[in-house]
């Protein structure tokens, strides 16, 4: 792919990060069901925030601190790794609905 990657291209990029705690979770060599389990979470918690369903993982992250493990780093590049996935999926929307992510509303308004 050459040069010009279109309006989402820097989303695009940006989505190629991965997910910190799922990041954390293969560097750790775990499964899902194992890192559920070791932490002390339920896999549907663990499930919806590796996919970016939740906006605060807050049971992830106690988990986390009772292991000694300091989450302020790894809350934050999370916080910023969803907020880009959300606009992603705002401008793919856009995008979708034929509307100009630069202008206000789509057609017909």
């Amino acid at each position: 792919m050459s040069g010009d990657g279109g309006p989402f291209a820097d989303k695009r990029a940006d989505l190629e990060a991965e997910n910190p705690l799922l990041a954390l979770r293969r560097q750790l060599c775990l499964g899902q069901a194992d890192f559920a389990r070791a932490l002390g979470v339920s896999l549907p918690a663990l499930w919806a925030a590796e996919k970016g369903t939740t906006a605060n993982p807050i049971a992830l992250w106690k988990a986390l601190q009772a292991l000694g493990y300091d989450t302020a780093e790894l809350s934050d590049q999370y916080h910023r790794w969803r907020a880009n996935l959300l606009e992603a999926g705002r401008l793919r929307l856009r995008h979708d609905l034929g509307s100009d992510p630069g202008q206000g509303s789509p057609p017909g308004r």
